[in-house]
């Protein structure tokens, strides 16, 4: 959500176009001329590793000499300060109009001593730390959509129960799978409602779990497209 957030906000068509292609991690690799045009995830896993740690750290704000060691333990490769530095710059190189926005951003900030998000939350100008400044209106813009999509469920009727990141759970009836497309419908709108704003915007992808002990006897006639239904759900980090 970060990255699509990052390429709307900016209007920066290279990223759109990675988020569109299903893999922004492989696509930020093809972009960045880290990996051939032809590669799967499968046929570059360890380059894919790499750009996936180095976006994430990029989105926030990761210093050169924070991300040298985070690529060395992913990929098992020695990555120097320096060498990471040079990936730092073929990232903003890739996503140019995106590192314009970031710049612009902060002089904002420095200028006007304030940002303020499009619910009015704003980050006043007592903050020092320029990661945190760079980083809040992705952030930010992220829990102004999630606001947004609870509303929107609480006004539709969907029994929300609680919010985790960028997750928002329901509850219903085992059987009534028409709540989920209501949810993942909800959650689309409000994307859009708050990222239009800033010209033009892509669909973002939206996935899920359901589950119920009722689904071990049957499971609903109906499935909903990217949801995943189940007797039980784990957590992966947690079974880990």
């Amino acid at each position: 959500q970060e990255f699509l957030i990052s390429a709307i906000i900016s209007q920066d068509k290279a990223m759109m176009a990675a988020y569109a292609s299903g893999d922004v991690y492989l696509a930020f690799a093809k972009q960045a001329g880290l990996a051939p045009a032809t590669a799967t995830k499968e046929s570059h896993k360890k380059v894919r590793d790499m750009a996936k740690a180095l976006v994430l750290g990029i989105s926030y704000d990761m210093s050169a000499a924070g991300l040298a060691p985070r690529l060395s333990s992913v990929t098992g490769e020695y990555f120097s300060k320096e060498t990471a530095e040079g990936l730092i710059r073929k990232f903003f190189d890739a996503y140019p109009k995106f590192a314009v926005w970031k710049e612009r951003t902060l002089r904002e900030y420095e200028s006007r001593r304030r940002l303020m998000l499009p619910d009015g939350w704003i980050m006043w100008g007592d903050n020092d730390n320029k990661r945190s400044v760079g980083n809040f209106p992705i952030q930010g813009h992220g829990s102004v959509i999630l606001r947004e999509a609870v509303r929107t469920c609480q006004d539709i009727g969907l029994d929300v129960i609680f919010t985790l990141h960028d997750a928002i759970y329901i509850e219903f009836d085992a059987y009534e799978t028409g709540q989920v497309v209501l949810l993942r419908d909800a959650m689309e709108l409000a994307f859009d409602n708050v990222m239009k704003r800033y010209g033009k915007t892509i669909p973002i992808r939206i996935e899920g779990e359901a589950w119920s002990k009722d689904y071990a006897e049957r499971m609903p006639d109906k499935l909903v497209e990217g949801f995943n239904f189940m007797a039980e759900y784990v957590d992966g980090k947690g079974k880990a």
